[in-house]
């Protein structure tokens, strides 16, 4: 015979499991956005982690109610999940976009459109005839006036990658703007596209001379893209009092492989030199393994 208590302890598991059941069930079942846009954007910018996902759910879900919607928000100010929401309703958004486009031409939306593009593009998205527009849209923006435009084209492309192959020749271009940065941003998307990077070359020796280091070294570790001056550049680099960079330059060389062989001699100086951090002496004896016996 089961005694009472045992039969209380049955209920209370069974009524736990119907109360996180529904709670599946309403968090899993979408409905059509119901609310404004002022409603969605203290949503999506709320700390609010269940309220800001079944937001992105209901307008998502509902291209032809959550669009206007995520438009509405962002010709107000950039918010960041809702260039996200667009971005993954992909191909209806596109010629929303672009028409909005046409009555906002403030830049700050105009930005929140080349982000929206890019990462449609980057994630595939759109449909051919879309993924063209983007891809023209964005490759025009690069030879635009306008010093801020330019740079968030770029980064567009940047974003990309491979994408944004059918804007090669403008990208190419653009390793003669004025602004180091572009030039940089360009450069990467030329190396995620095509394996001939020559061209990037001199724009990665300049980086490496000036403020855009970081960046460089980035591109040339990300890409392998080596040339004995980029090399000796880099050794230059190593003397220097800052360690941040160091460490960075170290870890590029590393990742070069044997095609960064002219830096070992430097590489070992650090190896055995007893003034510097213990860590950087070990990443130097990693860097000269990798480039001494490349897997």
């Amino acid at each position: 015979t089961r005694l009472q208590g045992d039969w209380s302890s049955d209920v209370c598991s069974s009524d736990l499991f119907v109360f996180l059941l529904g709670g599946f069930a309403f968090y899993f079942h979408i409905n059509a956005p119901t609310k404004d846009a002022k409603y969605y954007r203290q949503q999506l910018t709320s700390r609010g982690w269940y309220g800001e996902q079944r937001a992105k759910k209901e307008l998502v879900a509902n291209p032809d109610k959550g669009i206007p919607i995520l438009i509405e928000i962002l010709s107000a100010e950039r918010v960041g999940q809702a260039e996200a929401c667009l971005s993954e309703i992909g191909d209806p958004a596109v010629p929303a976009l672009l028409e909005a486009l046409e009555k906002n031409k403030k830049n700050q939306f105009r930005f929140s459109v080349f982000s929206v593009f890019s990462f449609i593009a980057l994630k595939g998205n759109a449909s051919e005839k879309n993924h063209g527009i983007i891809v023209r849209f964005l490759a025009n923006a690069l030879s635009d006036k306008s010093l801020e435009v330019r740079r968030e084209a770029a980064l567009g492309f940047s974003i990309m990658g491979k994408a944004g192959a059918g804007a090669l020749p403008e990208l190419k271009n653009s390793l003669k703007d004025v602004d180091l940065g572009i030039r940089l941003r360009a450069a990467n998307a030329i190396c995620a596209i095509t394996a001939d990077r020559i061209c990037v070359i001199p724009v990665l020796k300049e980086a490496l001379d000036q403020d855009g280091t970081f960046a460089a070294l980035g591109i040339i570790g990300g890409y392998g893209v080596v040339t004995d001056e980029l090399v000796d550049s880099m050794v230059d680099l190593m003397r220097r009092s800052d360690d941040q960079l160091r460490f960075q330059v170290i870890y590029t060389l590393g990742s070069l492989g044997e095609k960064a062989k002219r830096a070992a001699p430097a590489l070992e100086l650090i190896a055995r030199d007893a003034n510097a951090p213990l860590s950087m002496r070990e990443d130097a004896s990693k860097a000269l393994a990798s480039i001494n016996h490349p897997k």
